[in-house]
């Protein structure tokens, strides 16, 4: 009995382990008044939520800063598109319609065409051959435009009803003249102003078959270009064109019934036919046309 009391009072109390918690060490932290680990999360999450704040769009601050750059773009790309738009119009410079003259001339006029009927395209030009504004024995080109471009052969045909079918334009050139000529006033010659008409190709035999079709159509196509629209001509669209030599070049005549030139065509070389209704316009610019000599 005693001998167990002594194994009782000898034997030892509950060990003491060497095993701290985390829990210890916060308590002793905070205990000890250092900067735990808690203090220490705890600050961080507040200055990451202040520096959050900071940096959010509803931000005071930053509300304005947007507001403010977003006034700054819009003005940029405003001034920019002014200043672009301004340059713009400084340096379109208008830019008058480039012609290339077939036949040397002594003055010319741009008219445009645009938007006239078939008659009004021949009054402007009956208007402008009347005008007489060159001086005599000259030649004045009248040059048509729309939408200030020049007018073209195929053009002019279709917007003045000719019946004119000059086909590839590799054949039968799409550049042409359209004028007048100015009789000397002491020759008596009426009306003032000849129509004048020079159509080019690349031979002879490429112009013809579109001279020979347009024939029987040219005194009816031309009639109120040449000042005869009245009814009292209705019947030279009735008669045939003639075979001539002018000036030693082959050409076709529709002589009125008191035996006068009242319209023709010249084959003045092998690249060029001239269509007139005057006799004087024609050796004028069969003349020019083999000289060559081209006024710029």
């Amino acid at each position: 009995m005693e001998q167990t009391n002594e194994q009782n009072s000898a034997s030892p109390g509950p060990k003491k382990t060497g095993i701290k918690t985390y829990v210890d060490d916060l308590t002793k932290a905070v205990q000890g008044g250092k900067e735990g680990i808690i203090r220490k999360i705890t600050l961080e999450d507040e200055q990451h939520r202040e520096e959050k704040e900071a940096l959010s769009p509803r931000s005071k601050r930053n509300k304005a800063y947007l507001i403010a750059s977003i006034v700054v773009i819009v003005l940029t790309i405003f001034l920019v598109h002014t200043f672009a738009s301004v340059r713009q119009k400084e340096s379109v410079v208008p830019v008058a319609p480039q012609f290339i003259p077939l036949v040397s001339t002594d003055g010319s006029k741009v008219e445009d065409a645009g938007g006239l009927s078939a008659g009004g395209i021949a009054s402007l030009v009956v208007s402008d051959i009347n005008a007489n504004s060159v001086k005599p024995g000259g030649i004045e080109g009248i040059y048509l435009t729309e939408n200030q471009l020049p007018i073209g052969l195929r053009k002019f045909a279709d917007l003045a009803g000719l019946h004119l079918v000059a086909g590839d334009p590799a054949l039968v050139s799409d550049t042409f003249f359209l004028g007048a000529y100015h009789p000397d006033a002491a020759a008596g010659n009426s009306p003032p102003g000849e129509f004048l008409m020079v159509i080019k190709g690349s031979s002879f035999l490429d112009l013809y078959p579109a001279i020979h079709g347009w024939e029987k159509y040219m005194f009816a196509d031309l009639r109120s270009f040449i000042g005869m629209g009245d009814y009292s001509y209705n019947y030279l669209a009735e008669k045939d064109f003639a075979d001539s030599l002018f000036e030693n070049k082959n050409a076709r005549v529709l002589y009125d019934n008191n035996g006068n030139v009242a319209l023709m065509y010249v084959y003045a070389d092998d690249n060029s036919v001239v269509v007139t209704d005057g006799e004087d316009a024609a050796s004028e610019a069969i003349l020019r046309l083999s000289a060559g000599q081209v006024k710029k």
